[in-house]
């Protein structure tokens, strides 16, 4: 008997099974898949992300560099009370500033190259050029709201990090208000820069933009001058500033160049020597200023400058190269108390100039010696022309009369300052007609220069207008009270007013209120100084109205308070020689010798330019 087998079922088992495991092997193989892509997709991510974050860096840092020679305007602080009326007025005065600092940018370049093109679309780049070194914030806000994780610091924070680091730097200031006055004050680096204007009451509670766009205003030049040597250069030696922020840059030596040009203390040798040198360097200047504007515009102008100083003494140099300047015999017998002109110190435009008692007692009628130098000048201004003709005690009263109400700006400090230079190089190569014009221009443009006051009176009392000098440096005494020689030269100037027996007694017999007086309480240690000054001038008085007994005298009490191997003591010894030789004074020239042979060295080794006159003198016994 035959048994059927069942065999159904364990085929359909085997198949369910070959499917179970081939939907299982398809699954692992596309977990494998999966997790293959996830792989694939985070290293993508992963480099996306590097790429992305080196992006970020390189983009922060080549912002950084970029900026390194720029400065950013920040928004100023302000007063909370202006702040409330306000609130952006901070940003506004910052917007003003970068505004008024690329103006300037721009002067400068439409003043080199005739206003051909502006900045936009120029490139930095080009060395030929000027760089543009002022950068508006917003250029460089990468993103001030954007903070980086856990710390809080924003991806312009870095920035500003980054930027220091490379040399960026950033202009900060401040406005407020203190005892009726408006102050800006404006801080780049290390320099601070102030500036003020007076304020009503009225409007202590306001904004006041007008005054700060003022100051603003005044404001271009110093932070130029101090973010970039470029721009100083340009500045300085155009004679807009007179600070030099860059002593040890590659322009150090065209700051030299301008510094000579403006220095009044300056010989004819010494601008003779200076055009030479930029002659020289003017017939290859493509190859010397490399192309720069700034440089070229220097070459030009210091060079055109130093010829039109030099033309009024040695007209025919150019021709010749041969300077032989003519001589005037009104010499002024104090000019060795010229001294290099400094910014006078600011006034308060709204303080009263009124100066007290400015002659003392009433300032008695001009005694005119009986032998005096020509107090005309031959080379002014067609020769022949009076000193008293240039300027009258009535024209400087009248000027001085009006600055009391004159508010006056940093550039006419600075025009003043250039005009005073350019008058002392004058005076101190005898054209005095020239010089008296300069130094009013000088004190019509700054009314308050106590240095052009004071230089003129010197000047004038040389010349014998003793009561206009008087005038001139008891007004420079009065702006000026730190700088002894004022008074020192006020006190001369009263003696040379006083007949001639009684100069001498205008210092023994000083009162404690007494310009003699005055000067000696400013600085009691140059006392022996300004004696020796004083008896040195009332000795050449003497020498002038041939009282030269008198002279002799006096030139020795000069020297027995103070004796150095100095053009001084060479003068003295020379007019002593002179007054036993030519006018028999007896015992002048033995006391000549004396003192040349007691005179002391200068101090660190120096060397007068006087030296070899008083070494040639021939003492009598030798002879």
């Amino acid at each position: 008997m035959t048994t059927e087998t069942e065999t159904d079922p364990p085929i359909i088992q085997s198949r369910m099974a070959r499917i179970a495991k081939r939907v299982g092997d398809a699954a692992h193989r596309s977990l494998d898949a999966m997790k293959l892509m996830t792989e694939r997709l985070m290293g993508l991510l992963r480099l996306f992300a590097t790429v992305g974050l080196t992006l970020i860096v390189s983009l922060v840092v080549y912002k950084a560099i970029q900026s390194a020679d720029v400065v950013v305007v920040k928004p100023f602080s302000v007063p909370k009370a202006i702040q409330d009326i306000s609130p952006d007025s901070g940003r506004i005065i910052a917007t003003q500033l970068d505004i008024e600092l690329k103006e300037a940018e721009l002067s400068i370049y439409n003043t080199i190259k005739g206003g051909e093109q502006a900045w936009q679309g120029r490139s930095r780049t080009d060395r030929v050029e000027l760089a543009q070194i002022t950068g508006s914030a917003g250029d460089f806000l990468l993103g001030s709201n954007i903070k980086l994780p856990e710390t809080g610091i924003s991806i312009n924070d870095v920035v500003e990090f980054i930027a220091s680091v490379f040399g960026r730097r950033n202009i900060i200031g401040s406005v407020y208000q203190d005892q009726g006055k408006l102050h800006l004050r404006v801080e780049l680096g290390s320099q601070i820069f102030s500036y003020e204007r007076p304020l009503d009451a009225s409007r202590e509670k306001t904004l006041n933009f007008d005054l700060i766009e003022q100051m603003l205003e005044d404001s271009r030049s110093d932070l130029l001058s101090a973010a970039s040597p470029q721009h100083n250069l340009y500045y300085y030696c155009s004679g807009k500033t007179d600070r030099v922020f860059h002593q040890d840059s590659r322009f150090t030596q065209w700051f030299d160049y301008c510094a000579r040009l403006n220095n009044p203390q300056s010989d004819i040798e010494d601008l003779t020597q200076l055009i030479d040198t930029l002659d020289v360097l003017n017939a290859d200047s493509e190859a010397v200023t490399e192309g720069n504007l700034i440089l070229s515009n220097v070459l030009s102008n210091t060079l055109a400058n130093a010829r039109q100083k030099l033309q009024p003494i040695c007209p025919d140099y150019e021709l010749t190269k041969v300077c032989k300047p003519r001589v005037d015999t009104a010499q002024a017998t104090v000019a060795a108390m010229v001294v290099e002109p400094a910014p006078a110190p600011q006034q308060d435009n709204a303080q009263s100039l009124t100066l007290p008692s400015l002659y003392g007692n009433s300032v008695p009628s001009m005694r005119v010696p009986d032998v005096v130098a020509s107090s005309t000048d031959p080379v002014g201004s067609g020769g022949n022309v009076p000193v008293a003709g240039l300027v009258s005690l009535a024209d400087l009263q009248s000027l001085w009369e009006g600055c009391s109400s004159r508010v006056i700006t940093s550039a006419e400090l600075l025009a003043s300052n250039k005009s005073e230079a350019e008058a002392t190089f004058l005076f101190n190569n005898k054209l005095t007609a020239q010089a008296v014009e300069k130094y009013r221009e000088a004190l019509q443009q700054n009314c308050r220069n106590a240095f052009a006051w004071a230089n003129l009176g010197v000047l004038l009392n040389g010349h014998y207008q003793g009561e206009t000098a008087v005038f001139a440096l008891a007004t420079a005494s009065g702006i000026n009270n730190r700088a002894d020689w004022i008074p020192n030269s006020w006190c001369i100037a009263q003696a040379y007013n006083d007949p001639p027996a009684q100069m001498v007694r205008r210092l023994t017999e000083a009162k404690p209120d007494d310009a003699c007086s005055i000067a000696r309480a400013i600085n009691p240690a140059n006392k022996v100084m300004l004696d020796k000054q004083f008896y040195l001038a009332v000795a050449d008085r003497f020498f002038d109205v041939a009282d030269y007994a008198q002279a002799a005298e006096t030139y020795q009490i000069a020297l027995s308070v103070d004796k150095k191997r100095d053009c001084n003591t060479s003068k003295a010894v020379n007019r002593l020689y002179t007054l036993e030789t030519k006018y028999k004074i007896k015992g002048a020239w033995q006391a000549a010798c004396a003192i040349r042979d007691s005179a002391v060295p200068l101090l660190d080794g120096k060397i007068s330019s006087c030296e070899p006159e008083l070494v040639a003198l021939q003492c009598p016994a030798t002879q």
